[in-house]
Protein backbone atom coordinates (compact mmCIF):
# COMPACT_ATOMS: atom_id res chain seq x y z
CA UNK A 1 0.00 0.00 0.00
CA UNK A 2 2.00 3.22 -0.83
CA UNK A 3 1.55 5.81 0.21
CA UNK A 4 3.16 9.36 -1.61
CA UNK A 5 3.10 11.87 1.40
CA UNK A 6 4.72 12.17 4.60
CA UNK A 7 1.30 12.37 6.00
CA UNK A 8 -0.18 9.37 4.00
CA UNK A 9 3.35 7.34 5.38
CA UNK A 10 2.54 8.11 8.87
CA UNK A 11 -0.94 7.32 8.42
CA UNK A 12 -0.34 4.03 7.09
CA UNK A 13 2.23 3.11 9.89
CA UNK A 14 -0.30 3.96 12.25
CA UNK A 15 -2.70 1.03 10.42
CA UNK A 16 0.07 -1.14 10.55
CA UNK A 17 0.53 -0.72 14.55
CA UNK A 18 -3.52 -0.78 14.67
CA UNK A 19 -3.43 -3.52 12.70
CA UNK A 20 -6.57 -2.30 10.49
CA UNK A 21 -6.68 -1.79 6.89
CA UNK A 22 -8.03 1.01 4.87
CA UNK A 23 -11.38 -0.17 5.19
CA UNK A 24 -11.78 -0.06 8.74
CA UNK A 25 -10.34 3.33 9.28
CA UNK A 26 -12.79 4.86 6.39
CA UNK A 27 -15.65 3.26 8.44
CA UNK A 28 -14.13 4.67 11.62
CA UNK A 29 -14.24 8.02 10.28
CA UNK A 30 -17.63 7.69 8.37
CA UNK A 31 -15.69 8.66 4.89
CA UNK A 32 -15.50 6.69 1.82
CA UNK A 33 -12.45 4.10 1.30
CA UNK A 34 -11.66 6.57 -2.08
CA UNK A 35 -11.30 9.95 0.20
CA UNK A 36 -9.38 8.11 2.31
CA UNK A 37 -7.04 6.47 -0.13
CA UNK A 38 -6.34 10.03 -2.10
CA UNK A 39 -5.58 11.69 0.91
CA UNK A 40 -3.06 9.03 1.74
CA UNK A 41 -1.60 9.31 -1.80
CA UNK A 42 -1.57 12.67 -1.90
CA UNK A 43 -3.96 13.47 -4.83
CA UNK A 44 -6.34 15.34 -2.21
CA UNK A 45 -5.46 17.11 1.54
CA UNK A 46 -7.43 16.01 4.59
CA UNK A 47 -9.96 18.45 5.84
CA UNK A 48 -8.65 20.03 8.67
CA UNK A 49 -11.79 20.53 9.63
CA UNK A 50 -12.00 16.93 10.76
CA UNK A 51 -8.07 16.31 12.86
CA UNK A 52 -9.54 15.63 15.39
CA UNK A 53 -12.01 12.73 13.99
CA UNK A 54 -8.42 11.60 12.14
CA UNK A 55 -6.71 11.17 15.37
CA UNK A 56 -9.07 9.81 17.05
CA UNK A 57 -9.69 7.10 14.67
CA UNK A 58 -6.09 6.54 14.55
CA UNK A 59 -6.13 6.31 18.30
CA UNK A 60 -3.10 8.93 18.52
CA UNK A 61 -2.06 10.25 21.77
CA UNK A 62 0.55 12.80 22.67
CA UNK A 63 3.45 13.83 20.69
CA UNK A 64 1.79 11.43 17.72
CA UNK A 65 -1.61 13.73 17.86
CA UNK A 66 1.07 16.92 17.09
CA UNK A 67 2.91 15.17 14.66
CA UNK A 68 -0.29 14.08 12.66
CA UNK A 69 -1.57 17.86 13.05
CA UNK A 70 1.45 19.51 12.08
CA UNK A 71 1.82 17.26 8.83
CA UNK A 72 -1.71 17.90 8.25
CA UNK A 73 -1.40 21.16 8.26
CA UNK A 74 1.94 20.98 6.34
CA UNK A 75 0.33 18.54 3.59
CA UNK A 76 -1.99 22.03 2.76
CA UNK A 77 1.51 23.83 1.81
CA UNK A 78 3.21 23.91 -1.72
CA UNK A 79 6.12 21.25 -2.08
CA UNK A 80 9.08 24.22 -1.35
CA UNK A 81 8.04 25.05 1.40
CA UNK A 82 6.94 20.82 2.86
CA UNK A 83 11.23 20.56 1.53
CA UNK A 84 12.18 23.35 4.01
CA UNK A 85 10.55 22.91 6.94
CA UNK A 86 11.34 19.33 6.84
CA UNK A 87 14.83 20.08 6.57
CA UNK A 88 14.90 22.84 9.22
CA UNK A 89 12.85 20.20 11.63
CA UNK A 90 15.65 17.42 10.36
CA UNK A 91 18.16 19.84 11.49
CA UNK A 92 16.64 21.12 14.79
CA UNK A 93 16.05 17.29 15.73
CA UNK A 94 20.08 16.43 14.74
CA UNK A 95 22.02 18.92 16.53
CA UNK A 96 19.82 22.02 18.41
CA UNK A 97 21.77 24.61 17.01
CA UNK A 98 21.45 26.59 14.11
CA UNK A 99 22.02 25.14 10.86
CA UNK A 100 22.12 27.33 7.42
CA UNK A 101 19.01 26.04 6.90
CA UNK A 102 17.69 27.42 9.66
CA UNK A 103 19.68 30.72 9.23
CA UNK A 104 17.71 30.70 5.53
CA UNK A 105 14.26 30.78 6.89
CA UNK A 106 14.67 32.81 9.82
CA UNK A 107 13.58 36.03 9.92
CA UNK A 108 16.03 39.09 11.01
CA UNK A 109 14.04 41.15 14.01
CA UNK A 110 11.70 43.94 12.79
CA UNK A 111 14.05 46.44 14.13
CA UNK A 112 16.94 44.78 11.86
CA UNK A 113 14.33 44.98 8.72
CA UNK A 114 14.39 49.11 9.11
CA UNK A 115 16.57 50.90 6.92
CA UNK A 116 18.52 53.92 8.21
CA UNK A 117 17.65 57.18 6.03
Amino acid sequence: MPADTPLGRFIVDRWETLGIKQTEFAERIGKHSALVQMVRTGRRHMPLDELQLWAKALELTGEDVDRFTELAHLDHCPAFIQKRYEALRQAVQRGGGKSKVAEKVTPRPFSARRTQP
